[in-house]
């Protein structure tokens, strides 16, 4: 478990997350909303679905050698 921080900029709040290697610039993370007033962060990865490619997977026959026409 890892200790986050809230400071103050100015008019803005932002976390203080720990520079042990887990958290990088640039990185992008997801605060979501939890029972209680607590929340969960996430890191954001890449939706799969979105790749332009992913249409045009080969999915092979699930069942290759069965014989639809024996089927009463």
């Amino acid at each position: 478990m890892k200790e986050v921080q809230v400071q103050q900029i100015g008019q803005r709040l932002f976390l203080e997350l720990p520079a042990d290697g887990s958290f990088t610039v640039e990185q992008q993370w997801l605060l979501i909303p939890q029972a209680g007033n607590n929340y969960l962060l996430m890191k954001k990865t890449a939706n799969p679905y979105l790749n332009p490619n992913f249409q045009k997977q080969y999915v092979p026959e699930e069942w290759g050698d069965f014989d639809f026409f024996e089927v009463e």
